[in-house]
């Protein structure tokens, strides 16, 4: 795998000592952390995976329901007579408030959801690279040291791009 420590590379933010320690680290990094990290991307990348097809379910079931709905509607407000019709439509979007009030809960559930098992992913990446002696791992949830870490989460995966067998 290449390198990428230099200007503009993926250890470019960071400072110069630790740019130098993680450089050190994966020179002499053993197959056996490189095989930890791709798994670790590997579930990452199916937690982004499930949750995308997760929420594309709910789209194509809510635009499913909003269809057969509103068809619904529309033979409710044909069928009734003309002094029931205002009511009829009031009724009817009623129906599709609610409608979209379940939609919106789910999904905000779903995002909510999401955030606790990406973050609970992140936590097990942590202890797992401090474990391996990683530099520059900690259990933290500062934005700041998430994006370094993140930064040398990826360079190490850069560094050996062949697929396992």
């Amino acid at each position: 795998g290449g390198r990428g420590g230099g200007e503009g590379g993926p250890l470019a933010a960071l400072e110069q000592s630790l740019r130098n320690k993680v450089e050190e680290f994966a020179r002499g990094m053993s197959t056996v952390v490189k095989e930890i990290i791709r798994s670790l991307s590997d579930m990452k990348a199916l937690k982004n995976t499930e949750y995308t097809n997760k929420m594309s379910e709910l789209e194509m079931k809510h635009a499913t329901a909003k269809e057969k709905i509103s068809e619904y509607h529309r033979s409710l407000v044909e069928a009734a007579v003309p002094q029931n019709r205002m009511y009829v439509i009031q009724s009817n979007q009623g129906q599709v408030d609610q409608l979209q009030e379940e939609y919106n809960t789910q999904k905000m559930k779903n995002m909510q959801d999401h955030a606790k098992e990406l973050a609970s992913v992140l936590t097990h990446e942590q202890k797992t690279m401090i474990k391996c002696g990683v530099p520059g791992f900690m259990e933290t949830a500062d934005p700041y040291q998430l994006t370094q870490q993140s930064s040398i989460f990826n360079f190490l995966l850069q560094q050996d791009p062949t697929p396992a067998p």
